[in-house]
């Protein structure tokens, strides 16, 4: 019985041809990883902003409290109302502890996307990439984020005003 086998010559060919398309692949969905990146953050930053309006909204309706968080954490709407801020940076910050900043390489990927905006005012660092910084020290309050860098450039930044009354 006679068997019969690919030459080498034939195996060449075809492990050149698989090179080529993996080379053309490459090219073509190689910055989708970042693209991708780039979606989330603008998505994150898109809910944070909507719920924090949703949660004014509460106080406008009536509700005593906001920002909610297994009774652990809470905020008084008449603090809200009298002092013009959303008080404690705790209460907002829980609500968000469990989605992390898809950009974050320097932290880890457990890192959550929130961080409280000391000074607005001031330009994102490139290192900060990704996460979402917030102020409420009187209405107007303050969102912000950074999804590629340059953060200098406010091309690559989100920005949002949250006013309530």
């Amino acid at each position: 019985m006679k068997q019969r086998a690919f030459t080498l010559m034939e195996l060449m060919i075809v492990i050149v041809i698989i090179g080529i398309l993996s080379a053309v692949g490459m090219v073509m969905f190689g910055g989708q990883a970042e693209k991708a990146k780039i979606a989330a953050v603008k998505t994150n930053f898109k809910m944070v902003k909507k719920y924090v309006s949703v949660e004014l909204m509460k106080c406008q309706m009536g509700d005593e409290y906001i920002f909610l968080n297994s009774g652990r954490y809470k905020i008084s709407c008449s603090a809200v109302d009298q002092a013009g801020r959303t008080g404690s940076a705790a209460a907002f910050d829980s609500q968000f502890k469990k989605i992390f900043n898809p950009m974050d390489t320097i932290w880890g990927k457990d890192t959550p996307i929130l961080r409280h905006d000391g000074r607005p005012s001031d330009p994102i660092d490139d290192g900060s990439i990704g996460f979402i910084f917030y102020s409420f020290p009187s209405w107007p309050g303050a969102l912000r984020s950074c999804f590629a860098t340059p953060c200098s450039s406010s091309d690559n930044v989100l920005t949002a005003t949250i006013n309530y009354q």
